[in-house]
């Protein structure tokens, strides 16, 4: 087995013995909960949501929602009911929405039986970063990759450059939320090391991918955490020694 697939493996086996554990939302206030909220907007116009609910201050231990209540996402008069999902006690609410504008505003509502709270969070979705263009489609490891792009009208708050392939190592840089273009340098992207040379991939499909992100407004209801909205643009390019 090469050292990737063992190191996924090992992940697996952990993950499996060490499922967190799930409480009830009902048994803390609002301003005892932490909530994290991602949403995510493609290049085809949809947004995803996510929202995961903690006891402030305890990590492993997330918090489902009473079956009454009601946790939504909203974008551009489209409503869709955020839905349960848990892996392993992790729970999640999560939502999809298609067909909405970049730029538009995004809500996350919950309402809470128990006591008649209800909270709104926001975001502005950002817009992708337009006309995505590299040096070279096929481009060696040993030498300089460079990318552009054009960024959106509206201001990101952060970047971040991903770069992943079958045959190197994930390759990943904070960019400033400014930068329209960047090199990777030479042997910057690094091979895989396999264990069984005739098993290795000299050259591979790999994606570079620019992704923006924007903070929002949390409602100040909760005791912490963070609304944030991503949007990605990706190019298929292939890598070589």
């Amino acid at each position: 087995m090469n050292r990737p697939c063992r190191l996924l493996a090992a992940l697996l086996a952990a993950m499996f013995l060490t499922a967190c554990e799930t409480r009830r939302a009902d048994d803390y206030a609002l301003d005892e909960i932490e909530a994290e909220m991602t949403l995510s907007f493609d290049e085809d116009s949809r947004v995803k949501a996510r929202v995961r609910l903690r006891p402030e201050g305890e990590a492993g231990v997330y918090l489902m929602l009473d079956e009454k209540d009601a946790i939504e996402l909203r974008v551009g008069g489209k409503l869709a009911p955020m839905e349960e999902e848990s892996l392993l006690g992790m729970v999640a609410y999560e939502a999809r929405i298609d067909r909405v504008r970049a730029e538009s505003l995004a809500e996350v509502s919950l309402r809470r039986e128990i006591d008649g709270l209800e909270t709104v969070s926001a975001v502005y979705l950002p817009a992708p970063v337009a006309y995505l263009m590299a040096s070279s489609d096929e481009v060696s490891r040993a030498e300089p990759l460079t990318l552009w792009w054009d960024l959106p009208a509206r201001a990101l708050d952060n970047l971040t450059l991903r770069v992943t392939g079958a045959c190197i190592y994930d390759y990943q840089r904070a960019l400033s939320p400014t930068d329209r273009t960047v090199t990777i340098e030479a042997n910057e992207l690094v091979e895989v090391a396999w264990e069984n040379p005739a098993a290795a991939m000299p050259g591979c499909e790999i994606t570079a991918t620019i992704e923006g992100s924007r903070a929002g407004l949390l409602d100040p209801a909760f005791g912490g955490g963070n609304i944030t909205a991503y949007s990605e643009t990706s190019i298929a390019l292939v890598s070589t020694r």
